[in-house]
């Protein structure tokens, strides 16, 4: 097994595709192809399913994945790390998820920017619970996500603030205004949800357990900022953070509903390692990100 081969295996993995994999690293497909079967060759088990639509992981290749994606990271880590020697001024890796990064991060960023022209921000997206565990291998510095997410002894985690929510639909289901629709009532109509693993789908599955009721969406997604437009066009209702909809609401593309079970709010939570010796930035960074998301 070499290094290249789990490099193609990884850029195959997120993208799904050989063909999109092979155009990220400017090879022709049939190497890539030649480098995968090699590798599934050399472990003895098939890592994907093929398809006209793509690849899928098999049991196997979720598995190694989950290894080599690591092995990747931090690799991608020391890179950066060794660049920085040769810069001036510290630089900050963040993780956060699709959720806060549109919505309370850009003018946090901002701010910081200006009073920190000399640091380099380096920014991670990817789902909250990952996120987390990428903190906790220690390949960022801070994490700011919304929660429910699982967090070990050694990370300490901040509330920043509430987020509140609704359930909203397309002008298709206009006729459901003036009514309020009950929690189980929610699986007879076409649902559009988060997909399991992540923290918005946790709390969504919570929501419905502690109503002893179990949750069948018609659609699920990997980011909740893909509800909006989906329901905007009708494809079904969504249970969606109000600070995802307000110009939606304004323009009257999408309608909010009135719903018999009260929706918890999630909250944003900042997190990092409590044991380390933070930079000087890092540290800055924390404070100014407390100082603006007072709950």
């Amino acid at each position: 097994m070499t290094l290249n081969y789990c490099y193609v295996f990884y850029q195959v993995a997120l993208s799904q595709n050989i063909t999109e994999a092979a155009r990220r690293m400017h090879i022709s497909q049939p190497s890539v192809s030649r480098s995968i079967s090699l590798l599934e060759a050399e472990l003895g088990k098939k890592l994907f399913i093929r398809s006209k639509n793509g690849v899928m992981f098999t049991e196997d290749g979720k598995l190694f994945f989950e290894y080599v994606s690591k092995g990747m990271k931090w690799l991608n880590k020391a890179e950066l790390e060794i660049q920085e020697t040769d810069k001036q001024g510290e630089t900050i890796t963040l993780g956060v998820s699709q959720l806060s990064i549109r919505t309370i991060l850009p003018p946090i960023l901002q701010e910081f920017s200006s009073s920190h022209p000399s640091v380099n921000l380096i920014i991670q997206t990817a789902s909250s619970i990952n996120t987390v565990d990428t903190l906790s291998d220690d390949l960022i510095d801070v994490a700011i996500v919304p929660d429910p997410v699982d967090t070990k002894p050694d990370i300490e985690t901040i509330k920043l603030m509430d987020i509140s929510n609704s359930l909203i639909a397309g002008q298709k289901y206009n006729y459901l205004q003036g009514r309020t629709i009950k929690l189980e009532e929610l699986n007879h109509y076409p649902f559009i949800a988060l997909s399991q693993g992540t923290a918005g789908r946790r709390w969504l599955n919570h929501l419905f357990m502690e109503n002893a009721l179990e949750i069948s969406p018609t659609i699920e997604i990997p980011t909740s900022d893909l509800i909006v437009p989906l329901a905007k066009n009708n494809l079904g209702l969504g249970i969606v953070a109000d600070i995802f909809i307000q110009n939606e609401l304004s323009s009257g593309e999408i309608i909010k509903l009135s719903i018999d079970a009260e929706l918890p709010p999630r909250s944003f939570i900042l997190c990092y390692k409590k044991n380390k010796e933070q930079k000087t930035a890092v540290k800055d960074f924390i404070a100014l990100v407390q100082k603006t998301c007072k709950t």
